[in-house]
């Protein structure tokens, strides 16, 4: 495979800092007694969409944030901290991008270093 040819592909996985605001998430919803589905509807969004922000597979808005903040019943402290973890997650580095083909292993590994805290030798 000449460089011409080859294709690139994006590691798209959720990243721990995603995944944090996404459990945050999920915590004030089930604090506020909602289902995924009942908050989708207040959005007027789907219940797939709910769970993506859930999971940190799909960075929402600010906007969506606080919405959903506003639809817990989030206290001052709360939205501060939702707000908090929107913007460590929207300030990481953008996916590394491989070549296709590369092996699967390689890209979690990838994904991996991109995400720790320390090194060691």
């Amino acid at each position: 495979m000449n460089e011409s040819t080859a294709k690139i592909r994006t590691v798209a996985a959720p990243t721990r800092a995603k995944r944090k605001l996404g459990i945050f998430l999920a915590e004030m919803r089930d604090q506020s007694g909602l289902t995924a589905t009942e908050a989708a509807k207040e959005l007027l969004t789907n219940q797939s969409n709910i769970s993506r922000y859930e999971v940190g597979g799909v960075m929402p808005l600010w906007a969506t944030v606080a919405m959903l903040m506003n639809l817990y019943g989030a206290s001052e402290e709360e939205h501060a901290t939702a707000k908090k973890l929107w913007e460590h997650a929207h300030d990481e580095p953008r996916p590394v991008r491989l070549p296709a083909g590369t092996p699967k292993s390689f890209r979690k590994l990838i994904a991996a270093e991109a995400e720790a805290d320390s090194e060691r030798i």
